[in-house]
């Protein structure tokens, strides 16, 4: 009987020692675990171009092809909001989540492989005269970007940041995200009125047909000398298209002359009202060279074209509206 308890002692005591050892092995694996994960992220940290999280950053330049492209952060009236605005070579609007999609490639750049501690000549890298510059301002950081030809192999691409004489390299997929132009960069949205602020629509087509649309309550209704219940899911796709619709290509930034595009006489004309506001766009020929068609603002000068998209959800008639 004495023999059998102890050896249940013993075999408690195993038990105890072997779920210690366990728990010392653990604690060894998730310490080495843990440092581990510094190590790469301090070497992660240590390959970052520059320092600067998107919101520090305030302005920032591209220099590329004898083009300088300027964007500056602008703080909205009465608001703590900020938005970006282009202000050279135009003045404009910034496509905001395409600056950010840019800011965050800029601000999370790693290089790949440092080349050059600066002895040799910067002609074989393209840095002598480097296609693209990328400067940047902020409130505790700048920093600037110079990119040059590519690798050999062509994976990667050679640059210089700031004052350092050292060459790296970036990947091409970095390169081409941040090679961005004017037209990248700017605005493009013809209709800004958010869809549930709409409540009015009137469309006319060849100046002739004016279609009336207003929002009463949930309803949509219909007039053009006869009235009916327009079709919400209807309405709702035509203010959709035109509040998702970009521009495709810049025409012309002052037009002079409307009738080469078709413009003097639009094939249709869109008002929307609301929120106090109301905007037109004008839809007119067929670009010439391209797909699409071209269109204007009205009281804005710009020249566009869009896609032809926008016609297939404006009825011909006005049954395609009803309920």
């Amino acid at each position: 009987m004495g023999l059998a308890k102890e050896a249940v002692g013993v075999r408690a005591r195993a038990i105890w020692i072997y779920l210690l050892v366990a728990v010392c092995l653990a604690g060894i694996y998730f310490f080495e675990l843990r440092q581990k994960r510094i190590r790469i992220a301090e070497r992660i940290s240590s390959t970052v171009m520059f320092k600067v999280k998107p919101l520090e950053i305030s302005s920032f330049v591209i220099s590329k092809g004898g083009v300088k492209i300027v964007a500056t952060r602008v703080k909205e009236h009465d608001s703590a909001n900020t938005n970006w605005k282009i202000t050279s070579p135009i003045r404009a609007g910034a496509d905001g989540l395409r600056v950010q999609q840019f800011l965050e490639k800029l601000s999370k750049l790693r290089w790949q492989r440092k080349i050059s501690e600066g002895q040799e000549n910067l002609a074989q890298f393209g840095l002598n005269n480097p296609s693209v510059v990328i400067s940047f301002q902020g409130n505790n950081a700048s920093g600037t970007l110079s990119i040059g030809s590519q690798t050999p192999f062509g994976d990667d691409v050679y640059v210089q940041r700031n004052g350092d004489k050292s060459v790296y390299t970036i990947s091409f997929a970095d390169k081409f995200d941040l090679d961005v132009d004017l037209f990248d960069l700017r605005d493009k949205r013809l209709i800004t009125l958010d869809p549930s602020e709409i409540t009015r629509v009137t469309i006319e087509r060849n100046g002739k047909d004016k279609w009336v649309l207003k929002k009463t309550g949930d309803k949509w209704l219909f007039s053009d000398g006869e009235h009916f219940e327009a079709s919400p899911e209807r309405v709702r796709a035509l203010l959709l298209r035109l509040w998702t619709m970009r521009a495709t290509s810049i025409q012309e930034e002052r037009a002079e002359d409307l009738s080469k595009y078709g413009l003097n006489r639009p094939r249709v004309k869109i008002q929307v009202y609301g929120a106090g506001q109301s905007q037109e766009l004008w839809i007119g020929n067929s670009a010439k060279k391209q797909e699409g068609l071209y269109a204007k603002v009205v009281h804005k000068p710009l020249i566009v074209t869009i896609t032809s998209w926008i016609l297939s959800d404006i009825p011909t008639t006005p049954e395609g509206f009803r309920k």
